[in-house]
């Protein structure tokens, strides 16, 4: 079965080529799109206000303006909702720091830590 995906990404151009590679795979049954670590905490509050259907898969870039990716995962955190529990989060970024890497391991609800560029290899084995 096929999964639905969130990209939240601040750069336009590698969320577009994410968003295709996807659809063009057919990958994911839906996928998402955020801007920023704000903006998809919105969007995960109205989904489950509206007892919609979250997402399987949070890829998720560290450096954005507005909440970058940890101030969103201590925002995700803060969320009492057993649905969350399904989600799988994997970090995708271009740092090659190894206490991102670390600071990832601390989560438990975060299950990769990810290099960019994200390969179509990557993309299959997230989602498959």
């Amino acid at each position: 079965m096929k999964k639905s995906v969130l990209i939240i990404d601040n750069d336009p151009i590698y969320r577009t080529i994410s968003h295709k590679i996807i659809e063009k795979l057919d990958l994911a049954e839906t996928i998402y799109v955020e801007k920023n670590g704000y903006t998809a905490i919105q969007f995960l509050t109205n989904m489950l206000e509206n007892n919609s259907s979250l997402p399987q898969i949070i890829l998720l870039d560290i450096e954005m303006p507005v909440m970058n990716g940890w101030e969103f995962m201590d925002e995700y955190c803060k969320f009492e909702n057993t649905l969350l529990s399904g989600i799988e989060i994997y970090i995708v970024s271009s740092s090659i720091s190894q206490i991102d890497k670390d600071k990832a391991n601390t989560y438990s609800e975060i299950k990769g830590f990810i290099s960019k560029p994200l390969t179509i290899e990557t993309l299959k084995s997230i989602l498959a």
